[in-house]
């Protein structure tokens, strides 16, 4: 764990999250994740990452697995590139959801596990994620913005632009490639009762 000042002065807080280095690092707990969930908001379409590519056309290759939550307007640039989201609605909205125990999540079968929020504004990521912080307290959060968003569970630490999108390029090839197999468990072999000796004859 890295000791990271917020990118926001103001964002100072007793419980802040973990600030890492590398994005790849992200990507492994994302593949770990049992109930994932993917929150973008309306900036997604105007970050380059790597390639000439945007945060929205990479989070198109990973909404194949991981269901996908649209705020704002970025819905519509989603529908232009042919991809549907898993649901439509805005940022309090979702978050309001997710901060209710009750909730059965999109698909009505249980709430998520671990939550990304990217491509937002950061004083409003960080509203949406201090919620989910002090009323979510079973939900790990990440934020995949280049700045320290410390609401987040685990984010990133302040990269350089070039630093976040080399970063970005290895988390994409590390979601791309196939989970570790847990190593198979040795069954364990039931120890035989001896059997029962027959009373003897008198």
């Amino acid at each position: 764990m890295m000791s990271v000042k917020p990118w926001q002065f103001t964002a100072i807080n007793p419980t802040m999250g973990i600030a890492m280095k590398e994005p790849v690092q992200l990507a492994k707990i994302l593949k770990k994740a049992k109930r994932p969930l993917i929150v973008v908001g309306a900036l997604a379409d105007q970050i380059e990452v790597h390639d000439g590519k945007t945060l929205l056309d990479i989070l198109i290759e990973l909404g194949k697995k991981i269901p996908i939550v649209a705020t704002s307007n970025i819905s519509k640039a989603f529908l232009d590139k042919g991809y549907k989201p898993t649901a439509l609605m805005t940022v309090a909205n979702i978050t309001n959801r997710l901060s209710d125990p009750d909730w059965k999540g999109l698909d009505e079968k249980g709430q998520y596990d671990v939550v990304v929020y990217t491509g937002m504004t950061i004083y409003l990521e960080l509203q949406m994620l201090s919620r989910l912080k002090h009323y979510a307290r079973w939900l790990k959060t990440i934020s995949l913005e280049r700045f320290f968003i410390p609401n987040a569970s685990m984010g990133l630490a302040n990269l350089k632009v070039d630093e976040w999108k080399q970063g970005m390029k290895a988390f994409m090839d590390e979601m791309a490639a196939p989970s570790e197999k847990a190593a198979p468990s040795e069954k364990a072999t039931p120890s035989k009762k001896p059997a029962a000796k027959k009373p003897g004859k008198k």
